[in-house]
C-alpha cells in the first residue's frame, strides 16, 4: 500500500510542474466552455410566428389548435391557406400549419388520411 501511495504521490509531483498539462487538463476545456456558451448563448426569438390554415373545422382540429396554442413558442395566427402561405414566403411568418380536411374523421376512425 505504501508503494502505491508513493507512486501517485510522485504522479501529482509531475503532474504539477508540467504546466501544458496543466493547462490542457484544466485550462483548455475552461475556455472551450466559455466560447462556445458565448457563441451559442439563447439570442434567438422569443417565439415563433406561425400561420394556422384549419381546412377541417372539427373538434378534433380545435384540440390541435389548442394544443399548439399552449405552447409558449408558437403564436399562431388564424388564415386562409394561400394568404398564410404567401406571408411565409413575404417573411412576415415563420411556418404556417395545415390541418387537412378529413382530420378528425380519420382520428375517430384511427386511420391516416395519406396526405403529408
Amino acid at each position: 500500500m505504501g508503494a502505491l501511495i508513493a507512486l501517485t504521490v510522485a504522479n501529482i509531483r509531475s503532474f504539477i510542474r508540467d504546466r501544458a498539462a496543466i493547462f490542457w487538463t484544466l485550462a483548455f476545456p475552461i475556455l472551450f466552455v466559455v466560447l462556445f456558451g458565448s457563441i451559442f448563448s439563447g439570442n434567438g426569438p422569443d417565439s415563433f410566428q406561425v400561420g394556422w390554415v384549419d381546412r377541417d373545422g372539427t373538434p378534433a382540429a380545435g384540440g390541435l389548435r389548442q394544443a399548439f396554442a399552449g405552447v409558449g413558442l408558437f403564436e399562431l395566427t388564424d388564415g386562409e391557406q394561400e394568404a398564410t402561405l404567401q406571408q411565409m414566403r413575404d417573411g412576415d411568418l415563420d411556418a404556417v400549419i395545415v390541418v387537412p380536411a378529413g382530420l378528425g374523421e380519420a382520428i375517430a376512425s384511427g386511420v391516416a388520411s395519406g396526405e403529408p
